[in-house]
């Protein structure tokens, strides 16, 4: 499965994942459990968005102790649902989002000195620490 491929997540999904990613792999009880104490969320509405994730194949479930492993790091889900989100907000323009928040003031000055950086590395083959590893 190609990112393109990878499925949209729910809001709940993706909470689920980011647990996961912290803690590497978990049971499912584990996870309901840490849901029941943070928003009250019972047992088995819990149970019910692992099971989607595991039939959306970006979890894989261990038994026994129904142990729910994350299949793919976190970078690559984000940028699905980044590339998502532009697609259904801004018909795929990163240009139109960025001039968007850019015209909105919704960036602080350290945050466009922060990009700028980054179009200037980006412009120059790469981050300046990629050519020291190398």
């Amino acid at each position: 499965m190609t990112d393109h491929q990878l499925p949209r997540l729910s809001d709940r999904e993706l909470e689920i994942m980011k647990l996961l990613w912290e803690h590497g792999q978990m049971s499912a009880g584990e996870i309901a459990s840490h849901f029941l104490k943070v928003r009250g969320q019972f047992r088995n509405s819990t149970y019910t968005f692992i099971t989607k994730l595991i039939e959306k194949g970006v979890v894989h479930r261990e038994d026994p102790g129904y142990i729910c492993i994350p299949l793919y790091e976190k970078d690559t889900i984000l940028v699905n649902e980044a590339h998502s989100f532009l697609d259904k907000v801004y018909d795929g323009s990163f240009n139109s989002m960025f001039a968007q928040f850019v015209r909105s003031k919704v960036l602080t000055p350290q945050e466009i000195t922060e990009l700028q950086k980054l179009i200037d590395e980006s412009t120059k083959g790469g981050r300046k620490d990629d050519h020291a590893s190398k």
